[in-house]
């Protein structure tokens, strides 16, 4: 092999022969792939940031309350876990409703009705009206009229069927019907 002299040989940075092409590809090819990655990776995290934007971002509703919170007089009891047996005792929660009205930007008024924690005033009132409706020499004691509804079913149902006589227009008539007649019609 003849020698080589220092002007023969290739310029400083360039590889010779087909090894030296091969890793200037290579080297080419991995740094395309690098940008690439970063650009998918930058591209992920401005849909990822937008995403979480967007559901930060609550529509706000413009609406103008027109009444307070008011109570409507309905009272529930609220238990964690249904009891099993209906005769242990349970630790309840007694609730009530409240509600208010709202008008929304197109002028239309709506109605929120929400439930809450009673109040120790609130307890006591549903405690006191409990006693005094369990107490019949007690002063008649006037329910709000949804409690009142419940009490008067509660003294219909408590009346037995054989000391009720269906009213003359509850009878059946002939044909089957309930109602009154033609016949006995008042005129």
């Amino acid at each position: 092999m003849p020698r080589m002299n220092s002007h023969d040989q290739a310029p400083r940075g360039m590889l010779a022969g087909p090894n030296g092409i091969r890793e200037i590809a290579v080297s080419a090819y991995l740094t395309v792939l690098l940008v690439l990655a970063a650009i998918i990776a930058a591209a992920a995290g401005l849909v990822m940031f937008y995403l979480w934007w967007l559901k930060q971002k609550k529509p706000e509703e413009i609406i103008t309350v027109t009444s307070e919170w008011q109570p409507t007089g309905k009272i529930d009891f609220h238990c964690a876990e249904l009891p099993q047996d209906h005769k242990l005792p349970t630790h309840f929660v007694s609730r009530v409703e409240d509600y208010r009205t709202v008008e929304s930007i197109s002028g239309v008024e709506h109605v929120e009705i929400r439930w809450r924690n009673a109040t120790l005033a609130e307890a006591k009132t549903v405690v006191v009206a409990h006693q005094k409706a369990a107490d019949p020499e007690a002063k008649r004691y006037q329910f709000p009229k949804q409690v009142q509804r419940l009490i008067e079913n509660k003294k219909v149902e408590d009346v037995p069927q054989e000391q009720t006589e269906p009213a003359a227009s509850d009878k059946p008539t002939p044909d089957g019907r309930i109602g009154r007649t033609r016949e006995t019609q008042p005129q």
